[in-house]
């Protein structure tokens, strides 16, 4: 990618594209699960619904270039899986097609699709074509998360494994896939900060693709580890169907400081040592 300008992955959230701005001054030097309730405050997720529960199937599929690429993504499960103490599956098929019925999460890897090919994978989905130029952008993304419509829920996640290793990161394409993962599992969008706080925070400023790791997270943050906590964790025990956010996190602070070391170390692998800064 060199010198080619920015195009920045996208995380897409329940509300659709949304890019939601948390300036540094309100989470730099506050513990994680602060920074936690500022990125559910940004998102205005006052009220949170827990969607999974936590056994859900993934559904692999895409002619993968990054032969590596399905192997990593199924290290990263593995890992959420003994860290929080679900039993979510994965399954590898050879197209979308082959996905089984009670998929939840589908997981498309390989070069960028083409606009056709998209736009029929989530025909096959929802029952119902997306407007061409929604499907034009997602497109020409490097990695995106969507809702699929219907009358359950589920997510679509695509990681572009042929993006190449840039000065700034050496494995872009697990990145994506961390990213993207935790966007489906938390529903929740990219942000804007200055500060390396959360997998789903950007800083806009890198104007080519080799300098964007730099000020970008490669991987998870501790406040990243607490909103899976809350929406798919076991520790805590089962969160009610509906909840207050914040109320949530203020009653499970001190748990939420003791449990964070020990989610940090099972997913010591996937997460950026950088955070914080």
């Amino acid at each position: 990618m060199g010198t080619q300008t920015l195009g920045m992955a996208v995380g897409v959230a329940l509300a659709g594209l949304c890019l939601v701005s948390l300036s540094a001054s309100s989470a730099r030097g506050n513990d994680a699960v602060a920074v936690a309730a500022h990125i559910l405050e940004t998102h205005f997720t006052q009220e949170i619904s827990r969607r999974w529960y936590g056994g859900e199937t993934f559904c692999l599929f895409g002619p993968h270039r990054d032969k590596n690429a399905g192997e990593r993504f199924g290290l990263f499960l593995g890992a959420v899986n003994r860290a929080y103490g679900t039993d979510f599956k994965l399954t590898v098929a050879n197209g979308h097609d082959g996905c089984p019925d009670f998929a939840a999460i589908y997981v498309m890897i390989g070069p960028p699709a083409g606009l056709g090919t998209l736009s029929d994978i989530l025909k096959r989905l929802e029952g119902r074509y997306r407007p061409a130029n929604f499907v034009h952008d997602l497109a020409r993304a490097r990695g995106f998360t969507l809702r699929v419509r219907g009358d359950r829920h589920r997510q679509f996640i695509y990681i572009n494994d042929t993006v190449p290793p840039v000065r700034s990161n050496p494995d872009p394409v697990s990145s994506i896939m961390i990213e993207e993962t935790v966007h489906a599992l938390t529903t929740l969008g990219d942000f804007e900060t200055d500060s390396i706080i959360s997998v789903l925070g950007e800083t806009l400023d890198a104007i080519y693709y080799d300098d964007w790791f730099d000020r970008n997270p490669k991987g998870l943050c501790a406040a990243d580890l607490i909103l899976l906590e809350m929406q798919v964790g076991r520790t805590l025990g089962q969160l009610s169907r509906r909840g207050r956010s914040l109320e949530w996190l203020d009653e499970h602070s001190r748990a939420l400081h003791e449990l964070t070391p020990t989610l940090r170390t099972e997913l010591a692998q996937f997460t950026d040592e950088r955070c914080g800064e």
